[in-house]
């Protein structure tokens, strides 16, 4: 079956009927180790759903869509916030007295405004962990965050899972600002709408920069999870394009 889905993403799938091919990859894949990018919650659901059952049967196998990482590297997005009722100059102000903050040079809320910005939160990022908080016309760069006070904030974490941005943001930022979830919106890989979501003068856009795959495999090679919502992989095969009988 050939298709393209509604995000522009084109599917094509096939069967794979042979005993003989099954077997090979079978025996291919039990060589090789697979790193969960996207759908923790949903296999440990599997897990516990599995563990329910009584004898075997049709839930002792789980679906999967495995990518081979070095023929084909994920593409990484940024997953940005908005904190509501938090002013970005506030927010800015605060975050001081753990961060380097700099407020970035330039006026107006157009697109060119954002890519300087955005550019020079990749430029930090490249260096150690870096936010960028704006709102329309006012943007800050967060850089150098206080990394032994975030040792202390959690200490049961890698060094490399500290040095994620997202950690930074969670353990550090959200408790100073007293911001809890139910402020937090997450808008995925668009940092233009986020700062277009944030209410200027109310509400703060915090845009931060798409992790690297060797970070990823970094977190992982320690067991560790990245924190919640840190990333967005793509691409992705559409929801209920395939579909499993247990019947």
């Amino acid at each position: 079956m050939d298709t393209v889905t509604g995000d522009g993403v084109a599917h094509r799938l096939w069967g794979i009927e042979d005993p003989h091919v099954q077997a090979d990859i079978a025996a291919d894949l039990a060589t090789r180790e697979a790193l969960i990018a996207d759908g923790h919650h949903r296999y440990a659901a599997y897990r516990r759903l599995r563990a329910r059952q009584q004898g075997p049967g049709p839930y002792d196998h789980g679906l999967a869509f495995l990518v081979d990482s070095d023929a084909r590297s994920p593409h990484l997005g940024a997953i940005h916030r908005v904190l509501r009722g938090l002013g970005v100059r506030d927010a800015a102000d605060a975050a001081s007295a753990v961060s380097a903050v700099e407020r970035l040079p330039g006026h107006g809320a157009g697109p060119g405004r954002l890519q300087e910005s955005t550019e020079r939160l990749t430029s930090a990022a490249a260096n150690g962990p870096a936010l960028l908080l704006a709102a329309q016309g006012d943007h800050y760069l967060l850089h150098s965050p206080d990394m032994d006070r975030l040792a202390t904030a959690a200490p049961e974490r890698s060094a490399p899972w500290r040095a994620l941005p997202i950690a930074v943001l969670d353990h550090l930022l959200l408790p100073l600002w007293g911001i809890g979830g139910d402020r937090v919106e997450l808008v995925h890989d668009d940092s233009a709408a986020a700062v277009a979501a944030a209410r200027s003068g109310l509400d703060t856009a915090v845009i931060a920069p798409p992790l690297r795959v060797e970070d990823v495999y970094a977190v992982a090679a320690r067991g560790e999870l990245t924190p919640r919502k840190s990333t967005s992989f793509g691409p992705k095969p559409r929801t209920g394009l395939v579909l499993r009988s247990l019947d």
